[in-house]
Parts: C-alpha cells; sequence; structure tokens
C-alpha cells in the first residue's frame, strides 16, 4: 500500500488547523476547520504558480485571508521570503492567531511582528 504523499496546500491546511483561530463571533477561539470552498482555494493558491494570480482581490473571506497571511508571517510559508498573496486587517490576523503563535508575536501599532523570524504584517510598514 502507496502512503499518500502530501502536498504544499495540505501541509499549509494542516498548519492553519492546527495554530490558527476563529477571529470573532460566538466560536471565538476555536480552532479553524477549513470549509472544503476555503481548501479548494488554498489549494489553488499553493498548488498551482500562483505568482501570476492575483488573489488579493479575488479572496473575499478575510478570515482565511488572515490564516494565509499567519502562514506567511510565522509559519512554514515565511522562510520562503514570499510576501503573503492577501491582504488582511491586521486586527483580524491578530485575532485568529492561536496562544501557540501569539508566544511568538508582539503588536506594534497596527504592525504584528514575528519575533523568532523578524517577519512583519503589514510588510511595507
Amino acid at each position: 500500500m502507496h502512503k499518500k504523499f502530501k502536498t504544499r496546500s495540505d501541509e499549509n491546511i494542516s498548519w492553519i488547523e492546527f495554530h490558527c483561530r476563529i477571529p470573532f463571533g460566538p466560536d471565538r477561539g476555536r480552532r479553524v476547520r477549513l470549509t472544503d470552498e476555503e481548501k479548494f482555494t488554498v489549494r489553488q493558491i499553493y498548488d498551482r504558480e500562483a505568482k501570476d494570480l492575483n488573489f488579493r482581490s479575488s479572496l473575499e473571506d478575510e478570515n482565511l485571508a488572515a490564516y494565509i497571511i499567519l502562514l506567511h508571517l510565522c509559519g512554514p510559508m515565511a522562510l520562503g521570503n514570499d510576501p503573503p498573496m492577501v491582504e488582511a486587517d491586521p486586527w483580524t490576523v491578530w485575532h485568529s492567531a492561536g496562544v501557540t503563535l501569539h508566544q511568538f508575536l508582539k503588536r506594534e501599532g497596527g504592525v504584528i511582528v514575528c519575533r523568532r523570524l523578524r517577519t512583519r504584517y503589514p510588510a511595507a510598514a
């Protein structure tokens, strides 16, 4: 029997579901469970050459955008020095980080900084 090989998007989905939390509403603070549609979007971004695609305007789910930003800020995608391909309100990003991530992050006004990797969101700030 063959083991299923995990794609980059599978790894990113697993990371999001383990580290990220629902930022607002009655389920605030609970672990994220991405919907099939959100998983499809993550696969569209990371299993294809997304560099030519503009997800800034097509990604309407601000919570998903925040999870992707965290992936690039302090997760496995931070190692590639690629800026996140989406935008979200820094407050939503902050509240989407679970306790395991908050120990590595700090807020400087409207900027979130990963202490360990020295990455910032928004990067231009």
